[in-house]
C-alpha cells in the first residue's frame, strides 16, 4: 500500500497569474538585485572605459564584449538563487502539503513558477541592454552590434542555467543539497577527467595531464575558460582596428537548447514527483542506486588524488603508485557509497547496504589499474609513424621540418624504452610532446625525464638530447627571426649587456650601429648556428662553458612611420663559438665574452658542483 499523495489533479496547464504575482511580491529584490549586477558590469564599465585616457577609439566596444563572460556566471549563480526561491516549498512537508492542496494541476504549478523567473531575468537582460544602447550609441561610445551580441548571448546563459538549476531542483528533496548538486553536476566531466589523468600520470607513462576532452560537458568550468573576445584579422594577418569577436557563441546557443531540454525534463520528473520526498537526500528511488554509484565513483577519483599529492608529492612512479592507488581507490569508494547511503537513509546503520555492489565497483576498480599499469591499450607504447606527423610542438616550441620529426620520434621511443630508469629516479622533469597528425588530430604525451648529474653530464641521455631539439636550426630561427622580420623593419637601435666580476654592464647603441652589428656579425652567426641558444630546462653543462656573459638587444621598428604600436625585440646571449660576435665585440667595443661559469660557477647544491672546470 502506497502512503504517497500525488497531490490534485488537474488537466489545465495554464500560466497561472497568482502564482506569479506571489513569486514577484515575495522576491523582487533579488531580481533587483541581478539587475543592478548587470547595470555594474555592463554601462558602468563602458562608461569607465571612456575616461581611459590610453584606450584606443572604439575601446568600448571590447568592454562590451569583455562582459559577457561575469554577466553569463552572474546569470547562473542568480537562476539557482531564483529556483532556490521559486520551489522552497518542495523541501519542506507544510509547504508541500499545502502546494498540493491547492486546485492546480503539476504543469501549471511548475510552468507558472518557471515562466515567471524566465521572464524576470530576461527583462533585466534587456532593460539593461536597451539603456546601455540609449547611452553609449548616440554618444559614439559603443556600437550597436557587441551590446545586442551581450544581450543575445547572456539571454542564451539564463535559459541554459536556469533550465539545469531546475533540473537539479527536482533531483533532490533538501534545499541545502540543491546548490551542491548543482555545483558538482556543473563541474563532474572536467573535474573527474583532470584528477583522474592526474592520478593515472603516476603509473601510466606520458599520460598527459592538461588535455582535457570533456570540458564541453561541464558549463561552468566551460564559461569559467571561455567566452573570451580576440581580434579580426584581415587576409594579411594584420588586426582590423575597432574589430573584435567573442568566442563559443554558437556553444552558448547550443547550451540555450540544452536548457530547453533540461527544463521539459524537469516537468516530467516535476509531475512523478511524490510530495513526501521533501527533506530527502533523492527524491526518486530510482536514482538512490546512481546516487550511489556516482559517489561512491567520484570520491574513489578524487580522494586519492588529493591524498597522493598531499602525501608523496610525485615521489612515487610505476607500479607500486599503482598498486597503492588502486587500493586507496577502493577505500575512498567505501567511504562515498556508505556516506551517499547514510544521506539517503539518514542513519549510519548502512554497512550491510548493497555490499555486493560495492564488490563489483571496486573488483571493476583494480581491474582498470591492472589494465592500464600493464599497458593494456598500447598507450605507453604508442609512438606515431613520422610520415603521418605533420608537426611536433615541444611546449612553447613547434618542429615541422621531417629530420627534426623523425629526430623526436626516435627520442620518445628511448624515452619508453627507459621508463623505469625514469620512473624511479629522485629528480626528474617533464617534457611535454604534442603530435599534430595529419588527419588533424593530436597526439599528446608528457613525459618525466631523470635530471641526475650522469644524465646532465652524457650527451646522449634523453635529458640532453631533449634539450639539444631546443636548439636544433630550426627552433633557433624560429625562436629569433621568426618574430624578427629584418626585411621588413628599420633597426631603430640596441644595447649590449654584460656581466662582470664588478657587476652589471649596459652600452647602448645607435640605429647605425645596432644595424652592422646585426647584418655583419649576428645575421651570419644565426643562420651557421653559432648563435641564438637557450637553456630553459634544469641545468645542462652548457650554459656553464658555451653560453658568455654577453648578451645582445636589437629593437626594430615598422616601415610605415605611422605604425606606432608595433615594435619587433630580439635578444641573444653570445656563445663561445659565436665567431663574427665575438670578433665584432673585441674590436669595436673591446668586450671579451668570457664563459658564464666562470663568473657564476654552479653552486655548492647543483648536480654540476665539480664537474665544470675552468683552467
Amino acid at each position: 500500500m502506497s502512503w504517497e499523495v500525488p497531490g490534485m489533479r488537474s488537466r489545465t496547464w495554464s500560466f497561472n497569474r497568482g502564482i506569479a504575482r506571489d513569486l514577484l511580491r515575495r522576491y523582487w529584490l533579488l531580481w533587483a538585485v541581478y539587475f543592478l549586477g548587470l547595470m555594474l558590469l555592463l554601462p558602468v564599465s563602458v562608461m569607465s572605459s571612456s575616461r581611459n585616457p590610453y584606450s584606443p577609439d572604439r575601446f568600448f566596444n571590447y568592454a562590451v564584449l569583455s562582459a559577457v563572460r561575469p554577466c553569463v556566471l552572474l546569470s547562473a549563480v542568480f537562476t539557482l538563487l531564483c529556483v532556490m526561491a521559486a520551489f522552497a516549498w518542495m523541501y519542506s512537508m507544510r509547504g508541500s502539503a499545502a502546494m498540493g492542496s491547492l486546485p492546480l494541476s503539476r504543469p501549471s504549478l511548475f510552468l507558472s513558477s518557471y515562466l515567471t523567473v524566465l521572464g524576470m531575468c530576461l527583462a533585466a537582460v534587456a532593460v539593461t541592454a536597451l539603456l546601455t544602447l540609449a547611452v553609449a550609441v548616440p554618444s559614439g561610445m559603443a556600437e550597436a552590434g557587441p551590446i545586442l551580441i551581450w544581450a543575445a548571448v547572456t539571454a542564451f546563459g539564463v535559459i541554459a542555467f536556469l533550465g539545469f538549476a531546475v533540473f537539479c531542483a527536482m533531483l533532490t528533496g533538501n534545499l541545502l543539497l540543491l546548490p551542491l548538486a548543482w555545483l558538482l553536476i556543473g563541474c563532474a566531466a572536467v573535474a573527474a577527467e583532470y584528477c583522474l589523468r592526474h592520478l593515472m600520470a603516476y603509473f601510466v607513462y606520458g599520460m598527459a595531464v592538461r588535455r582535457q576532452s570533456l570540458g564541453a560537458l561541464s558549463p561552468l568550468c566551460r564559461i569559467v575558460e571561455g567566452l573570451s573576445v580576440s581580434s579580426v584579422f584581415d587576409e594579411t594577418g594584420l588586426a582590423i582596428p575597432d574589430a573584435y569577436r567573442l568566442n563559443d557563441v554558437g556553444l552558448m546557443a547550443i547550451y540555450a537548447v540544452c536548457g530547453l531540454v533540461l527544463a521539459m525534463l524537469a516537468l516530467l520528473l516535476f509531475r512523478r514527483r511524490a510530495l513526501e520526498r521533501a527533506g530527502d537526500a533523492v527524491a526518486f528511488d530510482v536514482l538512490k542506486p546512481l546516487f550511489c554509484f556516482c559517489m561512491a565513483l567520484g570520491c574513489a577519483i578524487v580522494l586519492p588524488a588529493a591524498v597522493f599529492d598531499w602525501r608523496f608529492n610525485r615521489s612515487l612512479f610505476g607500479p607500486g603508485a599503482a598498486v597503492f592507488l588502486a587500493v586507496l581507490a577502493c577505500i575512498s569508494a567505501f567511504i562515498g557509497w556508505y556516506g551517499a547511503e547514510m544521506l539517503i537513509h539518514k542513519t549510519t546503520r548502512v554497512f550491510f547496504r548493497g555490499w555486493k555492489k560495492l564488490a563489483a565497483l571496486c573488483a571493476a576498480i583494480l581491474l582498470f589499474f591492472a589494465a592500464w599499469e600493464s599497458d593494456l591499450f598500447g598507450y605507453e607504447r604508442r609512438v606515431p609513424d613520422p610520415a603521418e606527423v605533420e608537426s611536433v610542438s615541444l611546449r612553447f616550441l613547434t618542429l615541422d621540418e621531417p629530420e627534426n620529426i623523425e629526430a623526436v620520434c626516435e627520442l620518445q621511443r628511448d624515452i619508453i624504452t627507459h621508463k623505469a630508469a625514469h620512473e624511479s629516479a629522485g629528480e626528474g622533469q617533464y617534457y611535454e610532446i604534442a603530435y599534430h597528425l595529419r588527419d588533424g588530430s593530436t597526439l599528446l604525451r608528457n613525459y618525466r625525464l631523470a635530471v641526475t648529474r650522469d644524465a646532465m653530464l652524457d650527451p646522449d641521455s634523453d635529458f640532453r638530447r631533449m634539450s639539444a631539439l631546443f636548439n636544433c636550426r630550426e627552433a633557433i630561427l624560429e625562436r629569433t627571426l621568426g618574430d624578427f622580420p629584418y626585411e621588413e623593419m628599420l633597426i631603430a637601435g640596441g644595447a649590449i649587456n654584460w656581466q662582470t666580476e664588478a657587476g652589471y654592464q649596459h652600452l647602448p647603441l645607435s640605429s647605425d650601429e645596432a644595424q652592422k652589428l646585426f647584418f655583419d656579425a649576428l645575421l651570419p652567426d644565426l643562420e651557421a648556428e653559432r648563435i641564438g641558444q637557450q637553456y630553459f630546462f634544469y641545468e645542462t653543462p652548457e650554459q656553464y662553458t658555451d653560453a658568455t656573459n654577453v648578451t645582445i638587444e636589437i629593437i626594430g621598428m615598422p616601415l610605415d612611420r605611422n605604425d606606432t604600436d608595433r615594435q619587433y625585440y630580439l635578444s641573444l646571449t653570445v656563445q663561445t663559438y659565436s665567431e663574427k660576435t665575438v670578433a665584432a665585440l673585441r674590436e669595436d667595443y673591446a668586450i671579451d665574452p668570457v664563459p658564464y661559469g666562470t663568473i657564476y660557477p654552479p653552486d655548492e647544491y647543483s648536480l654540476l658542483a665539480d664537474a665544470i672546470v675552468f683552467d
